[in-house]
């Protein structure tokens, strides 16, 4: 039997075109990628919803801190925790040192913050240009702090004190000086240990 054809809505005589070849979805490398780094419940996944927020207007400034766009899995939604590591990637006119100008792109990555989960924490920061080390401004340099400092190791890093809020406007600079010593003071007392992991001199 004849095979039936395609004919074209022009012409009963020809047929259509070939589809063109498919190509893969390129998307352009971030300019810096980054890693939030925290103990529990410091501020990370908030500051996503941040970001989104600011940057791409698909999260209205009243859902930030309740939507959680990063944890996205069932198993993070029911326990309100992040477990697997997630990816954003937000564009900004900022100027970043060693552009020739133009839009940045920089990659956001969110780790968990609990314990059980902090190989999630080294693969994201091996992935990264630096580590964004958040800290709750009631709460200080907790357990989960010195054991991300650890995984972090040597790597370039920023600090961000955050839930300024939950203390006085008047204990600001005190506890932000005190934040700041206490982070430099573990950074400087990690030494590597005989297989390159970083540890605390005397513990």
């Amino acid at each position: 039997p004849n095979s039936p054809s395609i004919m074209s809505s022009s012409s009963s005589s020809s047929s259509l075109p070939p589809p063109p070849p498919t190509s893969p979805l390129i998307i352009p490398p971030p300019t810096l990628t980054c890693t939030f780094i925290a103990h529990v419940d410091h501020g990370k996944t908030t500051l996503c919803d941040h970001l989104l927020s600011f940057y791409h207007s698909s999260l209205s400034p009243t859902s930030v801190g309740e939507a959680r766009v990063m944890d996205n899995t069932d198993e993070e939604v029911r326990r309100g925790i992040t477990i697997k590591a997630g990816f954003m990637c937000v564009e900004t006119d900022e100027w970043i040192e060693g552009e020739d100008g133009g839009r940045c792109r920089i990659g956001v990555m969110d780790s968990p913050g609990h314990v059980d989960f902090q190989s999630e924490v080294s693969d994201s920061l091996h992935l990264s240009s630096l580590g964004l080390l958040l800290i709750d401004a009631s709460e200080g340099v907790l357990c989960r702090t010195v054991g991300v400092l650890r995984i972090l190791s040597s790597r370039p890093l920023s600090v961000m004190v955050n839930k300024m809020d939950r203390i006085d406007k008047d204990e600001w600079d005190e506890k932000v000086r005190r934040i700041v010593e206490n982070v430099s003071a573990v950074r400087a007392g990690l030494q590597k240990d005989e297989d390159g992991n970083a540890m605390v001199k005397g513990g």
